[in-house]
């Protein structure tokens, strides 16, 4: 037996006849922690989003553009090939001068008839340079007509001019006009003269076939 002391019965505490179930309170105060801070957070991004004036809705967030560390250089858009058409472009059609080769032979005869005449040449000199010029007729008549062989002796030059051309571009058989010739002597000298398609070919060449000296 211990001797009784003085405390005894002072500290004695009575022993609970059966145990005190255990209550979890630690996980109910965890759930309530959490729910409140998730209502402080709530609370705190609806004042925001009311306070500052431009915040992007939550609704359409905006995208960021990144940007690779690497990009890969963009392939060259090639130029578009021009195609052009194989058909030539049609030139504007010239007017022919159909009379242009009967005005040369013109020329070519006047200066034949008056260059280089010299005293003493016979009218069948002077013939045969005329003759690849003229017609046979043309020949014929200048033979027999010795008034018209007529012409000034050492002409060295001549310039021609024409006026009054008759001709018809539809129908070419004919082209007549009055010559101008200007000797080198300063003196002039008019006559009418007309080609005509030469009728011994078949290359549409042009001689004279008529000459007459004007007053």
């Amino acid at each position: 037996m211990h001797p009784e002391s003085k405390w005894d019965g002072l500290l004695d505490i009575d022993e609970p006849s059966e145990p005190t179930p255990h209550r979890p309170r630690g996980r109910a105060a965890v759930c309530a922690l959490i729910a409140a801070a998730c209502l402080l957070a709530c609370a705190s991004w609806w004042m925001w989003s009311t306070a500052v004036p431009g915040a992007p809705s939550a609704e359409s967030p905006t995208v960021h553009a990144t940007t690779s560390p690497d990009p890969t250089p963009a392939t060259p858009i090639p130029a578009p090939t021009r195609v052009t058409s194989a058909t030539p472009t049609p030139t504007p059609s010239q007017t022919v001068d159909v009379f242009a080769p009967a005005r040369d032979t013109a020329r070519t005869w006047i200066e034949r008839f008056y260059i280089e005449r010299t005293e003493g040449m016979t009218w069948t000199q002077i013939a045969q340079r005329l003759t690849p010029l003229q017609t046979w007729a043309m020949g014929a008549y200048m033979a027999e007509h010795p008034d018209v062989q007529a012409a000034p002796l050492n002409i060295h030059h001549v310039q021609v001019a024409y006026s009054d051309e008759t001709a018809d571009a539809e129908h070419p058989t004919t082209w007549s006009a009055t010559a101008m010739i200007t000797l080198d002597t300063g003196q002039q000298v008019h006559a009418r003269i007309a080609v005509i398609p030469d009728p011994d070919t078949v290359d549409g060449g042009w001689k004279v076939d008529q000459w007459q000296v004007l007053p």
